[in-house]
């Protein structure tokens, strides 16, 4: 069930070579197409270098000052042609890059059909210009989302011109240099244009043309390598307006050979050996990632974006700002070893390979598909008709991503299945009476006159409605089109297997989806492949009939060809209509909580049990880090070092006869990452640059208490001091209290108790199951399983 397109405007001020607008002709290659029709509107008719490039990626250009290559000065009239923009293409979201535009966007996107609003900021939040500075005080808070391309960037964005509780989000992007030359011939050629000896080591910068590049430190600290390396030369490409202040500043140094180069960067990196950064600005810097991308090692200043890029000692070396000293040492160091180059060189390409174009657009996307999916009980704003994820203007919209819509439990750690909206197979009726309008004849309709197949695309419209219905606010309750397509679609096990009953007037009576899933038998390699049965729903009209004792059992027939095992976690409610169509209950499943303020918790408990209701409305805190800001931070986040920690989980746990889910980069990023509305956080262990331990939670109400839902713990084999560390970490989360499973055996579970952890009565999940063909295997308990809260609770 694809959602239809959403149409997406993407406007800055100009679309000349580099700087933002290149890196959006980069990224346009790489849309998804399929789920966002992109279109560019710019301003300066003269800077249109990149409109065909643009074009050629199948996007389509809108210049407000006239036909592009048409008119060379800026049409004062712009602001009335973007509004008629706007008003013709229904855009479902607008993204501005520059802050002119981007003021205009804000204030001509008032009202309630208005798209919705991301702004990448460039550079770091500084003195505006008058009308700048006035607009953006006025409109920088309706910004749906911010975007940079460095955290230093984004620490700049003044808290106060964000709405409350909205984010910064990172998107490190370097360039393309796919048709860029490379090689040795590449090589020859550069130094040949530049006049360069061809066995000189040379350090090469680049920039030059605005405050902070200070090139005058590494003037200086060339100076001095040259005293004992004499072979040594410097290049500065592309040096711009500054430059006959850097040629006398050279010349006041004695230094007459150092070399200044044309502007096009690519052609000329490969004639370097080192490059070199002593830029102090915020900015991301975009000659450095390429550089890396070339596979050129680098000495950089610690400041500004390039500790972002760097690890000391890994792809570079870095050195405190300023010092000339400092710079020329570290520099002197690679001249000196060209086996070291290559190492931090090649190191640098791998990291600049999490940089591209493509990863950059999927952590755009990621933005977009953020503030496009809609949040239940917010006051609607805009509702444009493009936008398939927003509500009708009788739903309700989102200012922005919400935290995710709960009930109240009578104890602060139950997680468990909602009610079918249908679980009593005692009930014999099979005919029951429907009013189909008001003051028409009722009809009687049986559930054996009811169609059963397989759930298709075109009922994706009947089957949300129907599960927002019978669950509202719940794990299905209150989800869009991209919340059942992550889940039913996108799963790393396979795409959902459903059912529904199709009324003989044609509407959907029932639905029933089993989610795929699969534990693996460390010990013997052996995977179970398994099925969860998840959203169910009736339609009030048809509930009563069998309908979905019916769907299970049909769902049952047709798994148990593929599955070997049927598992959920229903409810005291529910639990008997599964037992009564062949499911086990295997036992509770503790959970272990650990009290932030004892005090608060007590209260907090007593009003739960009391069925005391929560405010939903009010928004939980949480000091973590998103998960997904955190892999789309960093494209690499699947590999490297969380792929090595995985591996080394994973060797340890073959001698485990317990089954459990094979954990990889890619699970845990569907599961915590991509998972939309359900706000998972991550918490992170480093000793030193390696990553020694993770966890993922959420934060969440439970009655009148926040609790913080501890889903997934990884460690180092045998490492406690992580495990202990991550657990506290937990603590400090923001909420009330930390609920989570603790499995015998784990690093996590022996140091439980030293960490304030208890398992608290009466709680935790009941787990059923059955084979998927009959009976439940002989020998299955409990215990032969090793889970994790965020294998069994419902989402």
């Amino acid at each position: 069930m694809s959602p239809r397109r959403t149409r997406v405007l993407w406007l800055l001020g100009g679309l000349g070579p580099g700087g933002a607008a290149q890196s959006l002709a980069d990224r346009a290659r790489h849309a998804d197409t399929e789920r966002f029709e992109i279109e560019v509107a710019y301003l300066l008719p003269g800077r249109d270098a990149l409109v065909p490039a643009l074009e050629r990626a199948g996007l389509r250009v809108h210049c407000l000052s006239g036909a592009p290559g048409t008119a060379r000065r800026t049409d004062p009239r712009w602001p009335w042609q973007l509004r008629r923009l706007l008003a013709e293409r229904r855009y479902g979201l607008v993204h501005t890059v520059t802050p002119v535009p981007a003021a205009a966007a804000r204030l001509l996107t008032l009202g309630r059909n208005a798209p919705r609003l991301v702004h990448t900021e460039q550079r770091p939040w500084g003195p505006r210009r008058l009308a700048t500075g006035w607009a953006d005080a006025l409109t920088y808070r309706r910004n749906d989302a911010v975007i940079t391309g460095s955290h230093a960037v984004g620490r700049t964005v003044p808290g106060g011109r964000r709405r409350a509780g909205d984010r910064v989000t990172v998107v490190l992007q370097g360039p393309d240099l796919a048709d860029a030359p490379a090689g040795p011939p590449a090589r020859a050629a550069a130094r040949a244009e530049l006049g360069l000896p061809a066995d000189a080591v040379v350090i090469g910068a680049a920039g030059g043309r605005r405050p902070g590049e200070d090139h005058a430190t590494l003037l200086a600290a060339y100076a001095g390598l040259r005293r004992t390396d004499p072979d040594t030369r410097l290049v500065l490409i592309g040096a711009g307006p500054p430059e006959p202040r850097l040629r006398a500043r050279a010349a006041a140094l004695g230094l007459t050979d150092v070399v200044f180069g044309g502007p096009d960067v690519p052609a000329l990196l490969p004639a370097l050996d080192v490059f070199a950064l002593a830029s102090r600005r915020d900015a991301p810097p975009a000659a450095l990632l390429a550089a890396m991308t070339c596979g050129l090692p680098s000495v950089a200043v610690r400041a500004g974006a390039a500790p972002e890029l760097l690890d000391d000692g890994v792809q570079g070396l870095l050195v405190p700002p300023g010092d000339p000293a400092a710079l020329g040492g570290a520099l002197a160091v690679l001249v000196a070893d060209a086996a070291l180059r290559e190492r931090l060189g090649t190191a640098a390409r791998e990291r600049a390979a999490g940089f591209g174009a493509a990863a950059a657009q999927r952590a755009v996307e990621a933005v977009y598909r953020r503030v496009l999916r809609p949040c239940p009980g917010a006051t609607a704003r805009r509702a444009p008709h493009r936008d398939p994820e927003r509500p009708s203007p009788g739903r309700t919209l989102p200012r922005r991503s919400c935290e995710p819509d709960v009930s109240a439990l009578p104890a602060p750690a139950q997680t468990t299945e909602p009610r079918p909206t249908e679980a009593r197979p005692t009930a014999t009726r099979t005919t029951a009476t429907r009013t189909t309008e008001p003051g028409t004849t009722a009809t009687r309709t049986t559930v054996d006159r009811m169609t059963v197949r397989p759930l298709e695309d075109a009922d994706a419209s009947a089957v949300l409605d129907l599960l927002a219905a019978s669950a509202p606010g719940g794990p299905a309750g209150g989800r869009g089109a991209d919340f059942f397509d992550w889940k039913h679609r996108r799963g790393p096990f396979g795409a959902s297997p459903g059912l529904v009953a199709e009324a003989p007037d044609g509407r959907v009576a029932g639905v029933r989806l089993f989610l795929r899933w699969e534990w693996h038998e460390a010990a013997t390699g052996r995977t179970v492949r398994a099925v969860r049965p998840v959203d169910t729903a009736t339609h009030p009209d048809f509930r009563g009939l069998g309908v979905f004792r019916r769907l299970t059992q049909e769902l049952l027939e047709q798994v148990s060809g593929e599955a070997e095992l049927v598992f959920n976690t229903p409810n005291s409610s529910s639990l008997p209509g599964y037992r009564a169509m062949g499911w086990s209950e295997l036992g509770q499943v503790p959970v272990a909580l650990r009290p932030v303020h004892p005090a608060v918790f007590a209260r907090g408990a007593r009003a739960a049990r009391a069925r005391r209701a929560a405010d939903r409305d009010v928004p939980v805190r949480c000091s973590l880090p998103t998960a997904a800001d955190w892999f789309a931070s960093r494209p690499d986040r699947t590999g490297g070092p969380l792929a090595g920690l995985l591996a080394e989980r994973a060797a340890a746990d073959r001698s485990d006869p317990r089954l459990a889910v094979a954990r990889t980069p890619e699970f845990l990023r569907w599961r915590y990452g991509d998972a939309p509305g359900l706000d998972y956080r991550v918490l992170t262990c480093r000793r030193g640059e390696e990553l020694t331990g993770l966890a993922f939670g959420r934060p969440r109400r439970r009655g009148p208490l926040t609790e913080f839902t501890l889903a997934d713990i990884l460690v180092r084999p045998g490492d406690r001091v992580t495990a202990a560390r991550l657990l506290r970490a937990a603590a400090r989360s923001g909420c009330d209290h930390v609920a989570t499973h603790l499995s015998p055996g784990t690093e996590a579970a022996r140091t439980a108790l030293r960490s304030g952890y208890l398992t608290a009565p009466r709680t935790g999940m009941t787990l059923a199951a059955r084979g998927a063909a009959g009976p439940l295997p002989a020998g299955l308990t409990l215990a032969s399983w090793r889970f994790s809260l965020g294998d069994l609770e419902a989402f």
